[in-house]
């Protein structure tokens, strides 16, 4: 279908729209162009037709731009703008919402009215609400009083009146000043970058140029047919194409924006942080330095599009971050410096663990551990004079192979930081461990399923397996984790389920599609889903993920780092089964089995129910609507916060706690607290959570030989 778009009538529009965004990205690029947007621009409008046939003619879900559709646009823009509904007022919402189910109709006709006349109120807004941020930051408070203020956008409610929109804002600054006192800054400096936050926020806000209010404005748009199809303007289209190639000199980190703060979506292997190992997917960069000694640079209610201008930087420096991790409430500073991702890397890696013999019988076990932090393929290394062979299949392979000689007892594979990566990989690693059949299936928008075949005869491991999974296993890895499980291969562990991502996306280029012009990005791209996911069995992992048969509790078990909870988020979906034959190894009785010796372990030993403690306490935290605060009693909950943590986990899915009990896996590496994980080289089973992994595959090696 997407062949055919290319030579349909209606995108086959005028070349010279090509060479007339190309000279306005030019006026703007010698700072010659007007900054605040005034009035739509024809060439957008332009674009707003093309974007609209694209989604109508191959969209998975043959959608409509309808009313329905209307209602989720205009609450996607709005929320867009202000998230936390701290700038507009009641009024405002009532006056736009006069044309809530009208803006389809103005889509269809490239009419970008509504969004002008939307972002012009809201830098009017901005200007009034900053001044009353400043004056609340200057003036005195009682640290003593206890106030409430609402830290969940969906809880929120409109102002009703200027009033009480600024005594809202006055309790807003008081909480954050709080805050960053209880997190150990002298107040007068509280106060102080508080001021230069909002004066930065008023006086960038008017430099939005109006290629990003079109693509802030054409996202809301395709946001209403799923979370993961996407407009992006030309400069967003050159930092996605840099992504993906990872060849810029950075931190190694996909960033996202959420209630106007940026958030990890995924640490890249292979890159600064994932070397480093302290910054982990969800935590929440709040303030940027410059080396070692420039001041830390506030970038709370910053563009995203300029806090990672500001992270970037060339291989080599040193970049500062002030993080607050996921689930905490406290900041910590990350000192990083900067490099190129290197796929070797990226590279599969293992470790041999021996678990203890069981108290009460049982020999001892060797174990082969493999993490594989994504499905890679270097085709560079791979092409003739090339480094020589070097993909995630090939690495586990000759991992495996080389293991052969030890004589191991089962082999677990680690995917808790793994966000996919690359089809065939997943196809290949999943033959590695059945004989041949059906590892995936795919259905587009017309309804065809094409079955993808591992064809590949034998196996490299046909013992005991056990697979380790969390939210944050997405794509290529629920993939692998469910022909595993459809084929009663292994066992998988962790979360209660993957994250969910069972769709295929498509990059459109407008330049190419619309003017032929290939290698331009001037008019943007649209990242299209056209696609989805379905395992052996006919079960999508669209949405529900695949699930566990263990499930252990961890931070990363929470809704909010699944794709069920994104906005428009496609539902779960059958198709028919595929043909193939189940291996056998692992029946349901044997699964409920060794889920009951778990939960069992958890409820006697301190230290597991302590883990499980901890992270409810911190889903609580997550899940508040609003906050009651002092500045004491925001010193208290971090001093708690601070002594629940024990010793730094060594995945993202794992807890804290002491150590003690249960399967031994050797020493722990030293290091101090905030140390970069990297230094510690703590082997897998060094704490609670992963101890409890290895007691699982000790259970169901044990059980297999029998």
């Amino acid at each position: 279908m997407l062949a055919r778009l290319a030579s349909r009538s209606p995108f086959n529009g005028p070349r010279l729209r090509v060479g007339a965004a190309a000279l306005l990205l030019s006026l703007a690029a010698a700072g010659l162009a007007r900054t605040e947007p005034t009035a739509p621009r024809i060439e957008d409008s332009a674009t707003v037709l093309d974007v609209n046939k694209l989604l109508s003619a191959a969209h998975l879900t043959g959608r409509k731009l309808d009313d329905a559709a209307s209602r989720r646009i205009y609450k996607n823009f709005l929320k867009s703008l202000d998230p936390m509904k701290l700038y507009f007022s009641a009024s405002d919402i009532a006056e736009f919402a006069a044309q809530e189910t009208a803006l389809d109709d103005k889509l269809r006709v490239g009419d970008l009215k509504f969004a002008y006349l939307v972002f012009k109120r809201y830098l009017e807004r901005v200007a009034t609400r900053v001044e009353w941020a400043v004056a609340a930051a200057n003036a005195p408070f009682d640290p003593a009083a206890e106030e409430e203020v609402t830290v969940d956008g969906e809880a929120a409610v409109w102002a009703p009146d200027e009033e009480a929109a600024r005594a809202r804002w006055q309790t807003y600054v008081h909480y954050q000043i709080a805050g960053l006192v209880a997190d150990g800054t002298a107040e007068a400096d509280a106060r102080k970058r508080l001021e230069k936050r909002y004066r930065t926020l008023a006086k960038d806000l008017p430099q939005t140029g109006d290629d990003e209010l079109v693509e802030l404005y054409l996202n809301a748009m395709t946001m209403a047919y799923d979370p993961h199809t996407s407009y992006m303007g030309p400069r967003t289209l050159e930092d996605f194409r840099i992504s993906i190639e990872l060849s810029l000199e950075g931190i190694g980190a996909l960033l996202a924006q959420e209630d106007g703060i940026t958030v990890v979506r995924e640490v890249i292997p292979g890159g600064a942080a994932a070397l480093d190992g302290r910054l982990k997917a969800g935590d929440r960069i709040v303030a940027v330095g410059q080396g070692e000694h420039e001041d830390l640079v506030d970038v709370v209610e910053m563009r995203q599009r300029d806090v990672v201008r500001k992270i970037r930087g060339k291989a080599g420096t040193l970049v500062r971050l002030e993080v607050m991790p996921a689930g905490a409430t406290g900041r910590v500073v990350y000192a990083l410096t900067r490099r190129k991702v290197e796929l070797k890397e990226q590279a599969a890696r293992g470790e041999i663990v021996e678990i203890a013999a069981a108290p009460g019988g049982g020999a001892a076990l060797k174990v082969g551990v493999i993490t594989l932090p994504s499905f890679y393929a270097d085709a560079a290394a791979n092409r003739p004079g090339g480094e020589g062979e070097a993909s995630a299949t090939h690495d586990m392979r000759r991992l495996l192979d080389g293991w052969k000689a030890q004589k191991l007892d089962g082999v677990i594979v680690d995917l808790r930081t793994n966000g996919g990566g690359l089809l065939p990989e997943s196809i290949g690693v999943t033959g590695l461990f059945i004989d041949q059949g059906p590892v995936v299936q795919v259905k587009g928008r017309e309804g065809k399923v094409t079955v993808y075949p591992d064809t590949d005869a034998g196996t490299a491991w046909d013992g005991p397996l056990v697979l380790v999974i969390s939210r944050f296993s997405a794509s290529a890895s629920e993939i692998f984790a469910g022909a595993i499980q459809d084929y009663g291969r292994g066992l998988i562990v962790g979360d209660a389920r993957t994250h969910g991502k069972g769709t295929v996306q498509r990059i459109l280029n407008l330049s190419a599609l619309v003017g032929g012009v290939e290698n331009d990005s001037s008019l943007g791209a649209l990242k299209l889903t056209v696609e989805q996911f379905y395992r052996p069995s006919g079960d999508s992992t669209q949405a529900r993920g695949v699930l566990s048969d263990v499930a252990l509790p961890a931070w990363t078990d929470d809704d909010r780092y699944g794709e069920s909870r994104s906005e428009g988020a496609l539902a779960f979906d059958r198709i028919a089964r595929a043909e193939f034959a189940g291996t056998g190894n692992l029946t349901t009785e044997e699964v409920k089995r060794l889920a009951a010796a778990s939960r069992a372990r958890f409820a006697a030993r301190p230290e597991l129910v302590a883990d499980a403690q901890q992270t409810e306490a911190a889903r609580a935290r997550l899940e508040r609507k609003s906050v009651r605060f002092t500045v004491a009693s925001l010193q208290a909950e971090r001093k708690a916060l601070a002594a629940e943590q024990g010793e730094e986990a060594d995945g993202p899915a794992a807890g804290a706690g002491a150590a003690g009990g249960g399967a031994a896996a050797g020493a722990s590496g030293g290091g101090k607290e905030g140390e970069p994980a990297a230094a510690k080289k703590k082997p897998f089973g060094s704490i609670p959570y992963t101890r409890e992994v290895l007691e699982i595959a000790a259970d169901y090696i044990r059980a297999a030989k029998k």
